[in-house]
């Protein structure tokens, strides 16, 4: 019997005939294929592919439970595993999507192929759908893990970026047992409810100081919904704003983004297009997918007194009065924060990463984060690191504005951050 028949998966071993250029198996190629072969249960792997690589690695892609999943494992694997949870994507109802090749396209620039050079076996899992999906992507994440376990892994780590670092860090605290160290750049890391109240009150803002003007923004004006209509009519509007506003400093579109930035509560908002482009993005198109998951809105603004320096008191006053209130669901609220809240309880190491200003995901995390480890007692395990902030062009490198980056890292940044986690799990000397 041939091992595909005999293994009842289809394996691709080289994608076409051998040519004097094509990759041939080693022997952790060969190891691999019995170990899939061997998996049973709730491990058992569908449509399983292995390629042997130039390196003599092994790249392998397939399903587990239905989700698919990308690894690939270097020629002398350590038999310690990475798991990568990738960051936010705009809703849409095309299936996730994650790359053919977790180190030769590496999405977190720089993290994966400094741990594959290491030794370790890396790779990404898909969750159930785009858009706000944390919850399957802690699970999703945590099995890959236990795949690679099953494969032979005996240290697992998890990393992810943007709302992956939130994945990563609720991993480390919901499988104790399973990684012993996770790292969290540019993570919503102080949790779901600060984010989105941070998103939520910028569009309010908005609303307020742009009503009556040409920058009005398109659609559906409640804060609760999403706005309707299309990213580039959200984006073209931005997009004027700041060209009037470099046009005429001190003028109606200035003062807009200004006075926006300048209200917004508990957060050093800048007014940069970057701040009000990446914000206004994903809460215009992803509001309703956010309440959809958590059963109802998890936001509330009743109480909040906003004010901006900006503003004279007369004008605070009228801000106050003018600004759209909204109530959180209290089932929705209660289910954010049991499920996707941090609870400052976790064995593993958890080193976090983050910009001196992040547009998306504010700074301020990192400090919520701190307070919320000490609250429970935990800040041994916790180290924190910040570096400058960086800047892109937005909304892209051609046509754009200069602006604040979200999760500005270079690929040595995020190596070093990834070579201090290892380094403080394998010494236990705290970074």
């Amino acid at each position: 019997m041939s091992l595909r028949a005999a293994l009842g998966l289809p394996l691709l071993l080289s994608g076409c005939a051998p040519t004097q250029q094509a990759a041939q198996p080693g022997p952790e190629f060969v190891r691999l294929q019995q170990a899939f072969a061997g998996l049973r249960g709730t491990q058992a792997v569908t449509g399983l592919q292995l390629k042997p690589q130039a390196d003599g690695g092994t790249l392998a892609s397939g399903q587990l439970a239905g989700a698919p999943f990308v690894l690939r494992f270097p020629a002398h694997w350590n038999q310690e595993s990475l798991v990568f949870a990738h960051g936010y994507t705009f809703v849409s109802t095309d299936a996730d999507h994650i790359p053919a090749d977790p180190v030769a396209n590496d999405e977190p620039g720089g993290l994966l192929p400094a741990a594959y050079a290491q030794g370790l076996a890396v790779g990404q899992s898909a969750y159930d759908k785009r858009g706000f999906a944390v919850e399957s992507g802690i699970e999703r994440t945590a099995a890959l893990s236990r795949l690679l376990t099953a494969l032979g892994a005996r240290r697992a780590y998890v990393a992810g970026a943007s709302e992956g670092g939130s994945i990563a860090q609720l991993a480390l605290e919901r499988h104790p047992q399973q990684f012993a160290g996770a790292l969290a750049a540019c993570g919503v890391v102080g949790g779901w409810v600060p984010e989105l109240n941070y998103t939520t009150h910028i569009r309010a803002l908005y609303n307020v100081f742009a009503a009556g003007s040409a920058y009005e923004l398109p659609g559906v004006k409640d804060v609760t919904r999403n706005a309707g209509g299309s990213v580039n009519k959200i984006g073209l509007t931005l997009l004027r704003l700041y060209s009037a506003a470099a046009l005429r400093p001190g003028g109606e579109a200035d003062l807009i983004i200004r006075r926006t930035a300048s209200a917004v509560p508990g957060v050093q908002a800048q007014g940069d297009i970057g701040t009000l482009g990446s914000v206004l993005l994903t809460q215009l198109t992803g509001a309703e997918d956010f309440w959809a998951q958590a059963g109802g809105v998890f936001v509330d603004n009743r109480a909040t007194v906003y004010h901006s320096p900006l503003l004279s008191d007369a004008e605070n006053a009228e801000l106050n009065r003018t600004i759209q209130r909204y109530a959180a669901d209290p089932q929705a609220l209660a289910r954010v924060q049991e499920r996707w809240t941090p609870s400052g309880h976790f064995t593993g190491k958890l080193y976090t990463l983050h910009n001196a200003y992040d547009p998306l995901v504010p700074t301020e995390h990192e400090g919520w984060l701190h307070s919320i480890v000490a609250s429970a007692g935990n800040s041994a395990q916790l180290a924190q690191a910040l570096v400058p902030t960086a800047t892109t062009r937005f909304p892209t490198k051609a046509l754009g504005f200069q602006a604040t980056a979200h999760c500005g890292f270079t690929p040595g940044q995020t190596a070093q951050a990834w070579n201090t986690l290892r380094g403080w799990v394998e010494t236990g000397v705290t970074p």
